[in-house]
């Protein structure tokens, strides 16, 4: 069995709200965007947030905070989606991971993800020569090993990928040239996001 999670439980410093979950992007929060496109692929999906408060409320899935907030960066939020598939979905053996703030991902992403991946060897998403370590399919399997790297002060989740020989999965550029994995992290990012999503619409492409 397969879950999907959305990592949303950064601090969002850079953004002008501070909490970018619920950044609008057009007439949806940022993060409503990405739940949609990810449940289309695939269910389960849950969320790691560790300020449910801010999360939209239409958005009706279940939230898992973070076992040590605040610490160890993104690997700290797939740890706790593994132990949450340990309690929750005994039978889940991979999870892929998308961040809250990626909303233009491919539709294959987790057909891909999860074909490439082994049950001990994790996937990650590569575009345009950049590896994006926070699309990934993670093995549940390395749980132990994760922790270990975490307590001992690690927090790059693109090294641990790494390191576990990690299969890279190669996904071309959208057709209008953008990268499926453009992500928003800056009051312009989301400028972008919005010229991009209204190109779109206007030149009757399928979003996104």
């Amino acid at each position: 069995m397969i879950m999907g999670f959305i990592i949303a439980g950064g601090s969002g410093k850079r953004m002008t709200s501070g909490h970018k979950p619920s950044t609008a992007l057009t007439e949806l929060p940022l993060i409503s965007h990405v739940a949609a496109r990810l449940q289309k692929q695939i269910k389960p999906v849950i969320i790691i947030n560790n300020d449910p408060g801010y999360l939209p409320e239409t958005l009706d899935l279940p939230v898992a905070r973070d076992f040590q907030p605040g610490r160890g960066g993104p690997l700290v939020g797939i740890i706790t989606a593994m132990l949450y598939a340990r309690a929750n979905q005994t039978e889940c053996n991979h999870l892929v991971s998308v961040p809250c703030d990626g909303p233009f991902f491919p539709e294959t992403l987790v057909e891909r993800l999860t074909g490439a991946s082994g049950p001990d060897t994790p996937s990650i998403a590569v575009s345009n020569g950049r590896r994006h370590p926070l699309f990934a399919c993670w093995p549940v399997s390395l749980l132990p090993h994760l922790q270990d790297w975490v307590a001992a002060g690690n927090a790059r989740a693109g090294q641990f990928l790494k390191d576990c020989g990690a299969i890279e999965v190669d996904f071309p550029l959208h057709e209008d040239g953008t990268d499926p994995f453009f992500n928003i992290n800056t009051p312009e990012d989301l400028a972008e996001a919005e010229r991009i999503l209204a190109a779109r619409r206007s030149a009757g492409m399928k979003y996104p």
